[in-house]
């Protein structure tokens, strides 16, 4: 039996549905039941109360017959504090492992961030305790937890695969792309060519976990550390293009772009200077890593065209 974390969030949902319609045993772990796109077999599936938040969450009766476990919770692209970060990106995901370990578990596969990755790194696959703490309190939580899983399996039977995916896309758009997506809908205005980031597609980002669950990918063959993308690198421009309609608006002067984003900060209630550093950020773009049983099948451009198409 698979264990699944986060089943209520972009990733994990779609993850659950597709383990779902494999006919694959599934526990799901979280504050609520998750609503499932298709009736799975009552024997099939279940939901355990799970609340990560909670600092006396007891995670010790969870596990019984789970080989694996698949952790997608967590506090992401939202205006966490810094405890709510700490709590539960960091502290309730090692009690978890702990958890896991001590029932028997065999493999727990956990989902980082490619934030955690300096954009100037050399080897995106290094462990997090090789790489320098990031700023972004996101991304810090994201590194600090790595050490904490690394630490807790380092000591057992249990094998440990991280995972740090790109920004996800899909049809369905999630976070900071769903935003410059919906804002490019109401105002077609082309972006400036500032920025660099990668991406990953979520269909990709499910065959890469399902390899890791199958054992055709992650620690099982030799690489405990996942840096996932889809090969390509995107600049705020080239986001731009995937969503503009086939007429639009030519990109306005940089400073004019500075003073839009402050604009929109102060009437979305966002720190002054969110928008031109969403637009801006220069995240690790390396060549498309090589990794074992797995290789991406789509870019942002034919997502977004399939989308088009539907």
């Amino acid at each position: 039996m698979l264990v699944i974390t986060g089943a209520t969030g972009y990733l994990g949902s779609a993850l659950l549905d597709a383990l779902i319609r494999k006919d694959m045993r599934v526990r799901v772990l979280g504050r609520r039941a998750p609503q499932l796109s298709q009736p799975p077999q009552a024997a099939a599936t279940e939901w355990l109360s799970a609340d990560f938040a909670n600092p006396d969450a007891d995670f010790l009766d969870l596990f019984e017959g789970v080989s694996t476990v698949v952790h997608c919770a967590g506090v992401a692209h939202r205006r966490a504090t810094p405890a709510e970060y700490q709590q539960v990106n960091v502290i309730s995901t090692a009690k978890l492992a702990d958890a896991a370990s001590r029932a028997g578990v065999g493999h727990f596969i956990y989902l980082s961030s490619l934030n955690v990755v300096p954009a100037s790194a050399a080897n995106p696959h290094e462990a997090a305790r090789h790489l320098d703490a990031p700023s972004e309190a996101y991304a810090a939580s994201k590194w600090a937890a790595e050490q904490a899983l690394s630490a807790c399996c380092d000591g057992s039977d249990m094998r440990l695969s991280i995972i740090r995916p790109g920004l996800i896309y899909d049809t369905e758009l999630t976070a900071n792309l769903r935003r410059i997506a919906s804002l490019l809908r109401r105002c077609p205005i082309l972006l400036p060519d500032v920025g660099q980031r990668s991406l990953m597609g979520r269909s990709d980002l499910l065959a890469l976990i399902e390899g890791c669950i199958r054992g055709d990918c992650g620690q099982t063959v030799g690489q405990s550390v996942i840096a996932a993308t889809d090969g390509e690198r995107y600049s705020a421009r080239r986001i731009a293009r995937a969503f503009l309609p086939r007429f639009y608006f030519p990109a306005p002067p940089r400073w004019a772009m500075r003073l839009a984003g402050s604009a929109l900060d102060w009437w979305s209630d966002l720190p002054p200077g969110h928008s031109w550093e969403t637009l801006s950020t220069v995240q690790w773009c390396g060549d498309l890593p090589r990794i074992t049983g797995w290789q991406p099948q789509s870019t942002l451009e034919t997502c977004v065209n399939t989308e088009a198409r539907l």
